[in-house]
């Protein structure tokens, strides 16, 4: 019944099961230290890094209402974007940085250097 329901990624009770499976899946996201990388109260935009053993992950927000970028890590390699709000179109590449439309989050899985 409830994996008919979420058929549409756009269902709020979805998304949450979604996040919640991530965070059951991944150690840092629910033990791992975390650090701020970025806060900026004037553009409504937090990021930030848990980290367990050999798993890094970041969790970017955009709470404004403008597309805003965010810098690269310097220590990743790559990003893996593991979940995105609404499917948003959140552009991952290391020459824009992390660019997130307005009104959205994201949890990438980082590769280091």
């Amino acid at each position: 019944m409830i994996h008919a329901f979420c058929k549409s990624f756009s269902s709020l009770f979805c998304f949450y099961r979604k996040a919640a499976a991530l965070r059951h899946g991944h150690a840092a996201l629910r033990r791992g230290s975390v650090r701020v990388l970025a806060f900026d109260d004037a553009s409504l935009t937090w990021a930030f890094e848990r980290k367990h053993e050999d798993e890094r992950m970041i969790v970017m927000i955009n709470r404004g209402a403008l597309e805003r970028r965010m810098d690269w890590p310097e220590s990743a390699r790559s990003l893996e974007i593991v979940l995105a709000t609404g499917g948003a179109d959140v552009l991952v590449e290391p020459a824009a940085g992390v660019v997130l439309p307005p009104l959205t989050g994201v949890v990438l899985k980082v590769a280091d250097l």
